[in-house]
């Protein structure tokens, strides 16, 4: 039963990667995956045994508290109503409950993420370099635990210059601390690349997406060819023009067997070729991810977890590449009672988040409240465009944390009469 709840997918790696360094003090000279999340399973086993659902039962604790996180970080932004929504969006909303027990770094990540723009509220708010200094670290060490997030200290120090209440001598400080911290932090695993493996990166995950995901997808749409069938081809084609390469795997059921640096590097080269020569289809593509992720409801993985049966799962094609109004008439006419009903009650539930969200952006704007506007949509914005053709619904785990806090704002601005109304 573990082995089947728990231990599947991801996991599986992440599991043996903590074993390894808990008993062998190693990273099995893995180049996919970062070491902090493996490390956190690692400390975890090593106190309690290696018991998977321990490291379950923390990140279900660590989401709880990301709840109380949200509540003050809202107040500190705004006011205590807006803190109580917020929080309640996030402690409802059906897939941060779901993926708190996968044994998948997404939550660690995510709450991360929250203590991270946290400290960075706080310490504007306080002007308080210390607050700074710690959101910066945990900003660099979540670099190392989802590589997605490398980027986004250049999204920090834009929020540093455009913060009104501080002077240009303090925020390029802080942009400063942004920029150096996470890299710091970061430098240990790139040099352990460089010397180790000979590249000076995080992972060698990038040139696997690319092929096994951007390029498979856009074809798909343009051909309908089955993903397994075009990532043969490509494989096919590298091996015969790569003859120096000796772990290129034969098909793409043994794709995940091979993740050195050379070969996703020559991955990532081929895959760049394809898709600068279908860039319109592949930015269509992309584009209706990111629509498609803010609409993924995740019925599959919480039938999973509720241990009901469910015989008709879509493969990556159905999901990522079928279009939208097409997903919704199979979704109605293929799925059981049981999935629709849940579909629709999550459908219901996010609807009512948007539209308070939207609300919120609207009266962002018009109170001229273009700090907060600013931290939560240029956040959802970098997550959509880092995550894209991919609308994994996991993955939309920060981006809830944040809208989170513009639907408590909308709910506030729409219902303030109320409000007052019941406080006197």
């Amino acid at each position: 039963m573990e082995h089947e709840l728990v231990l599947n997918g991801d996991a599986v790696q992440y599991h043996y990667l903590a074993i390894s360094i808990l008993k062998y003090h190693n990273f099995a000279d893995n180049v996919f995956r970062t070491p902090l999340y493996p490390t956190f399973i690692a400390v975890l086993y090593g106190i309690f045994g290696i018991k998977p659902y321990i490291v379950l039962l923390f990140q279900i604790i660590l989401s709880s508290i990301g709840i109380f996180i949200i509540y003050d970080m809202a107040k500190m932004l705004t006011n205590r109503t807006v803190g109580l929504v917020a929080a309640g969006i996030l402690a409802f909303d059906p897939h941060q409950i779901t993926f708190a027990s996968w044994l998948f770094s997404d939550s660690l990540f995510t709450f991360l993420f929250i203590l991270s723009i946290y400290y960075f509220v706080k310490g504007i708010n306080n002007k308080n370099i210390g607050n700074i200094i710690f959101s910066a670290v945990i900003l660099g060490l979540n670099i190392l635990n989802k590589p997605v997030i490398q980027f986004f200290p250049v999204a920090m120090v834009l929020l540093c210059l455009i913060w009104r209440a501080e002077t240009l001598k303090t925020k390029l400080k802080y942009a400063v601390i942004y920029l150096t911290i996470p890299f710091m932090l970061a430098l240990p695993w790139l040099l352990r690349n460089k010397v180790k493996h000979g590249h000076f990166a995080i992972s060698s995950i990038v040139g696997f997406n690319k092929l096994v995901y951007n390029v498979p997808l856009t074809e798909h749409v343009l051909t309908h060819k089955d993903n397994g069938v075009i990532i043969d081809s490509f494989l096919t084609k590298i091996r015969l023009e790569n003859p120096q390469l000796k772990d290129i795997p034969l098909s793409s059921k043994n794709i995940w067997h091979s993740l050195s640096f050379e070969t996703t590097t020559v991955y990532g080269k081929y895959a760049d070729e394809y898709l600068s020569k279908h860039r319109a289809a592949y930015l269509k593509l992309h584009f209706m991810g990111m629509v498609k992720l803010m609409l993924n409801v995740g019925t599959q993985n919480m039938l999973d977890k509720l241990h009901i049966k469910n015989p008709n799962k879509w493969g990556d094609e159905e999901r990522y590449s079928t279009g939208f109004f097409m997903l919704i008439k199979k979704f109605l006419f293929t799925k059981s009672a049981t999935e629709v009903a849940l579909g629709l009650f999550i459908i219901l539930f996010m609807m009512v988040c948007y539209f308070y969200g939207f609300a919120g952006v609207y009266f962002t704007i018009r109170d001229k409240q273009y700090e907060l506007l600013c931290l939560c949509g240029g956040s959802i914005l970098y997550f959509l465009l880092i995550y894209g053709e991919l609308p994994i619904v996991r993955f939309k785990l920060p981006i809830t944390a944040m809208y989170s806090l513009l639907a408590g704002y909308g709910f506030y601005r729409l219902h303030k009469k109320n409000i007052r109304k019941l406080k006197a």
